[in-house]
């Protein structure tokens, strides 16, 4: 039994007449959960075919192992079995595609050549692997697609093995691919009939692509306290109060980066968890190192902390700061040398990120302010909005908290905002769960425009007219209905307008269920759609510039990025050219992969 289901029946009420049975899982549970419990089965809720991936995943394992250790006896192989080389091994097969900073990737055809049979022949392609590739320290087969065949099934599977330098290459070295894989069903179980490899990207490196900054911190006026940055939110959960905003979705804290004390060096503002000091980091005098300054900045707050900007709103030459603390948007002025002074504590509560710009060209700086009301955790750390609301519908809800504009009506230095949400039209579509927001003039008429990011269902595209904003997600063709993340704009085609690039969850369970026939079969072709986009992953959009955007995620190859929380374009590898670079992963306990 799970540990989650093991914790919903803990939660469960159970009736003083009712006897447990050993082994019985839900007996005396709420109706209500009783009824959810049978869905941990697939074979109660009536789905054999998730029945038979959790089959076939237990087979794919098994043969994960063999790759690393060549052990191939316990596999079950049809008498028939045939399969592809694991790997290209004609040069005229890859194709050099990316090279920087000790980092060259390559990217395989289509399909693979070899034919092997038996056993013996996949021994010959599990060795070819290995003379390629190197022995992987790591290897994961996910399946992300079903459809039923005669007598069995066929499988289509993402699978990534992985050396951390330890191992046979002297480097680090992935390599990743699409495998199909056919099944037949047999009263003792599975066979395995064929496996076709195709589609790798190899990617080798002496070194990291990207490589943290690993510089001296000097404490300075601010002592050591608390865990290290580096501890994981489990930890953290179980040292300290959850109800100073320990959140389930784990740490979610943001990073400001500004001249703080005016010394032409950027400085680092980091927000955290609650009962844990947010930290002003200065870059220290004729060093590569910081000095944590944390304590005399004014800025330390304790509260639950998700967002910062470092930004100039009163328009005296330093940057001030706008962070999230529990409920509220603080508001600080700095004193041009790195100490704040709050002068504003605006309610926000469920407040996630923060973005700024000139809304309506009068020179100084607005706030825009994005709300998420945690499903997972009740509303902890921003308690107010809606609380812990469960978005309904999960694929298009539009029952979370409000976002906000805050027009800055500052005068002779003294910091004033003003809520402007509904009297700039941003009132709109706005009940969402809103992960990130950002500006950008993506229709070139001299004004910002704004686009949000939202969880569970569409985005929105704000055109900016004259100050007056205006809705126009659908008709651009950037709604995206997904599980927005992230957003970042930049010119990737260069034709000289931005182009947009959404981060949002990648999900093999989703990708696999949503396109088996019996998923909601005799549905709404719309719904259906949407759950499907729902799950696909990332999207760029091309701007065409009429105001409209095109869809060229799949033919530019960006969908799959696993959980993307955000992304960035940059050119790593400085050839003129933009790539992208998009941080992801979710919540894991120890060191199991996350494919």
């Amino acid at each position: 039994m799970s540990a989650f289901v093991a914790l919903l029946l803990a939660l469960a009420p159970i009736s003083a007449q009712e006897v447990r049975a050993p082994g019985d899982v839900d007996a005396g549970a709420d109706p209500v959960l009783r009824e959810t419990l049978r869905l941990v089965d697939p074979l109660r809720a009536g789905w054999e075919s998730e029945a038979r991936v959790e089959q076939a995943s237990r087979v794919l394992a098994r043969l994960a192992t063999a790759l690393a250790d060549g052990v191939t006896e316990d596999l079950p192989l049809a008498p028939e079995f045939r399969c592809t080389d694991l790997v290209p091994v004609e040069p005229g097969d890859v194709r050099e595609i990316f090279r920087a900073a000790g980092t060259v990737v390559h990217r395989s055809a289509d399909a693979f050549g070899g034919e092997h049979t038996g056993t013996q022949g996949l021994v010959i392609a599990l060795n070819r692997f290995r003379e390629r590739q190197g022995l992987p320290r790591s290897v994961e087969i996910k399946i992300v697609g079903y459809v039923e065949l005669d007598g069995g099934f066929r499988t289509t599977a993402r699978f990534h093995a992985g050396d951390d330098g330890t191992g046979s290459w002297r480097g680090r070295s992935d390599a990743s691919a699409t495998w199909t894989l056919d099944w037949r069903v047999t009263e003792a179980g599975l066979e395995l009939l064929r496996l076709v490899a195709a589609s790798q990207e190899d990617v080798r490196s002496t070194g990291p692509l990207l490589r943290a900054l690993e510089l001296p911190i000097a404490h300075g006026d601010s002592p050591a306290s608390g865990p290290d940055w580096t501890t994981g939110m489990n930890e953290l959960r179980r040292g300290l109060d959850w109800r100073l905003g320990q959140l389930l979705l784990g740490a979610a804290a943001g990073i400001a980066v500004g001249d703080v004390d005016g010394d032409g060096l950027e400085d680092l503002y980091l927000c955290q968890p609650g009962g844990l000091p947010n930290r002003l980091l200065v870059r220290g005098p004729g060093s590569l190192g910081f000095v944590d300054v944390s304590g005399r900045s004014g800025a330390d707050f304790l509260d639950f902390s998700r967002s910062a900007l470092l930004v100039d709103l009163d328009g005296d030459g330093d940057v001030d700061l706008a962070v999230t603390a529990s409920t509220d948007l603080l508001v600080l002025e700095n004193d041009g040398k790195g100490v704040f002074t709050q002068r504003l504590a605006i309610p926000a509560p469920d407040a996630t990120s923060l973005a700024a710009a000139d809304v309506d060209l009068d020179g100084d700086l607005d706030l825009y302010v994005c709300s998420y009301v945690s499903p997972y955790d009740g509303g902890v750390g921003g308690a107010g909005g809606a609380g812990g609301s469960f978005p309904l519908p999960y694929h298009d809800a539009n029952n979370g908290a409000p976002n906000l504009l805050l027009e800055n009506r500052s005068k002779s230095g003294e910091l004033r905002f003003v809520d402007a949400t509904r009297g700039r039209g941003l009132d709109r579509n706005n009940r969402r769960f809103s992960f990130a927001a950002s500006f950008e003039d993506y229709d070139q008429d001299g004004d910002p425009d704004l686009y949000v990011a939202n969880d569970f269902g569409r985005n929105n595209l704000y055109r900016n007219d004259g100050g007056s904003f205006v809705d126009v997600a659908a008709e651009a063709g950037v709604e995206d209905l997904s599980a927005g993340m992230g957003v970042a704009w930049d010119d990737v085609d260069g034709d000289g307008d931005f182009d947009l690039y959404v981060s949002n969850m990648y999900s093999s369970a989703g990708n696999r269920v949503a396109y088996q026939r019996r998923f909601r079969a005799g549905g709404d072709a719309d719904d259906l759609a949407a759950y499907r986009r729902h799950a696909r992953g990332n999207t760029l959009f091309e701007n065409v510039g009429d105001g409209t955007f095109r869809d060229v995620s799949e033919e530019a190859g960006v969908t799959m990025a696993r959980w993307a929380w955000g992304a960035r374009f940059v050119d790593l590898n400085t050839d003129g050219r933009l790539d992208i670079a998009s941080p992801n992963g979710f919540l894991t306990a120890g060191a199991k992969p996350d494919l």
